[in-house]
């Protein structure tokens, strides 16, 4: 029972590390978000004018997050086969002919004498802990992607246009006007509907489809595009 109270003692210190890095660049992202902003802002026409800005719901925060969990949860257990297979072959080597009534004990004596549970996995051999850090980053860099994917990414209805900016360094705008938008799609699952959150697909005369990602309150989306669907028609 000691070794998995250490070893979540260690996985909560991650974790409280990891929020604490994540308060303190809040501010940042914030920064770095309306810095991305400014594509809509400086590609408005003169007599056009902002409508809706889609946003991504805070279920794709939640699984982005996720992912460092994921990583925690391969970290430790990677960790943890190491510390079994080092008792476990020591035990076997040492203690061949010992009742099995008492191996329990051989074991705990075994995990004293070299320095408990987090003395064992600090001592592991280099290539396990590498690969158990592996894990972790590969969580980490699945949550990192996913959170600039969110980031970089603008969806924009203004009075005249559809928009949708993806990238930073590498970008792609796809544009729709709006009195040429043939037709909205709405794509919930049952939690999407239940958390309202679902994927949207704005179908145009003459230049194919904008698939948007996940966002939340699809609904009210396509509502404001048929409004100023509405709108536009009625000026010409």
């Amino acid at each position: 029972m000691e070794k998995f109270i250490t070893l979540f003692l260690i996985l909560r210190q991650v974790v409280k590390s990891y929020i604490s890095i994540e308060l303190r660049l809040a501010t940042l992202r914030e920064l770095i978000y309306d810095r991305f902003m400014l594509y809509v802002q400086q590609s408005l026409n003169p007599d056009e004018e902002i409508v809706r800005v889609g946003k991504f719901h805070w279920w794709y925060d939640f699984n982005a997050y996720l992912w460092i969990l994921y990583g925690l949860i391969i970290m430790g257990g990677i960790l943890y086969a190491g510390y079994y297979w080092e008792i476990s072959q020591f035990v076997r080597q040492n203690f061949a002919g010992l009742p099995s009534d008492l191996k329990d004990d051989a074991w705990s004596d075994t995990v004293n004498r070299q320095g408990g549970f987090l003395g064992i996995i600090m001592n592991l051999h280099f290539a396990i802990k590498i690969v158990a850090v592996l894990g972790f980053l590969f969580g980490a860099l699945q949550c990192l992607n996913m959170m600039i994917v969110k980031h970089t990414t603008e969806i924009c209805l203004t009075s005249n246009r559809l928009i949708l900016k993806r990238g930073m360094i590498s970008r792609h705008v796809a544009e729709i006007n709006v009195d040429r938008i043939e037709g909205v799609d709405v794509f919930q699952g049952i939690l999407g509907r239940i958390m309202e959150f679902g994927f949207v697909a704005v179908r145009g005369m003459g230049v194919g489809e904008i698939a948007l990602p996940q966002i939340a309150d699809p609904i009210d989306f396509k509502k404001a595009i048929e409004r100023a669907r509405s709108i536009k028609k009625g000026e010409v």
